[in-house]
């Protein structure tokens, strides 16, 4: 699993060299509207590059449409620019869409994305809160990776039962999270080992080595195994035992399945059941442990 930040303005003091022992990729706001440039953005991009952190950019979109669509995306192209100068591009670029002020704002987040990739070069994404993604429809946007925030209780814990209800790739699950590179609350986020690849693509510097660990991680698996899940708390059921796959329903407290194979992927423990609409699903039973070898965390009782 990945471990991401995003950084603007508000994020003032940062040890960098600290940062990239804490995080596997960092996403700077470039700028908002049609003229403005974050203010921090020289200082974190200076630091991100010189620190060696992988790193992407988002632009706040005030999605007034027209010509201030390309005049937004001339935003995100001129700060990626500014990185070029510096010595090293962003990997992955991305349109912040929270407002919306236009007629057709799918229209509009297509404009900006194609712009902003045919002049950069540069794979663009979309992020957005879970509930204004369905509220404006735009799954129908066009674009490579879904940033999606759903916080939940807000903790700065993940918790699997508040991730997003729409499809996405990478999950801001809290504002209030903590680093100790960086004062005060962060937004943090969530993506699989897969999506860290695509976010880094050929920019991404080689990492550093890490020592082995002590017991060796198991890979994530599947195996026949019969019985019966309770659940103590509210999980998730999904098609796909995957983090990023959209939740199709939810199992509450007390609630029982008939399980018949059992699955540990993305960090989590899965089993997997026939429905009652006679279609096989995935319900989070757990957390896995840390070689991913058991379920170290249950979210209910098994029989």
């Amino acid at each position: 699993m990945g471990k991401l930040v995003d950084i603007s303005k508000y994020q003032a003091n940062v040890n960098y060299q600290k940062l990239k022992s804490e995080v596997d990729y960092v996403i700077l706001r470039s700028s908002y509207g049609t003229q403005k440039f974050d203010e921090l953005l020289d200082t974190h991009l200076k630091g991100v590059i010189g620190a060696g952190i992988p790193f992407g950019l988002y632009h706040y979109a005030l999605m007034e449409g027209g010509q201030d669509t390309i005049n937004e995306a001339d935003m995100l192209i001129k700060a990626v620019k500014k990185a070029k100068k510096l010595g090293k591009v962003p990997s992955y670029l991305f349109v912040d869409v929270e407002e919306k002020h236009c007629v057709d704002i799918i229209s509009e987040t297509n404009r900006f994305i194609i712009e902003v990739q045919n002049k950069t070069g540069i794979k663009c994404g979309l992020y957005s809160g879970d509930a204004f993604v369905k509220q404006h429809n735009l799954l129908k946007v066009n674009t490579p990776i879904r940033w999606t925030a759903r916080y939940g209780q807000n903790d700065g814990k993940v918790n699997m039962k508040y991730q997003p209800t729409t499809p996405f790739h990478i999950w801001q699950y809290t504002s209030a999270g903590k680093l100790s590179s960086i004062s005060g609350n962060l937004d943090l986020n969530t993506c699989s080992t897969a999506v860290l690849n695509q976010l880094r693509g050929s920019s991404a510097p080689t990492p550093t080595p890490k020592p082995k660990p002590a017991t060796t991680k198991k890979p994530d698996r599947q195996y026949a195994e019969k019985g019966v899940f309770t659940a103590t708390t509210t999980v998730a059921i999904k098609y796909t035992p995957k983090v990023s796959t959209a939740q199709v329903a939810k199992l509450t407290p007390n609630e029982s399945v008939h399980y018949r194979r059992v699955a540990f992927s993305d960090g989590y423990v899965w089993v997997q059941y026939m429905r009652s609409i006679g279609k096989l699903a995935w319900a989070c039973a757990g957390k896995a442990s840390a070689d991913n070898s058991k379920n170290a965390e249950k979210y209910g009782t098994f029989k």
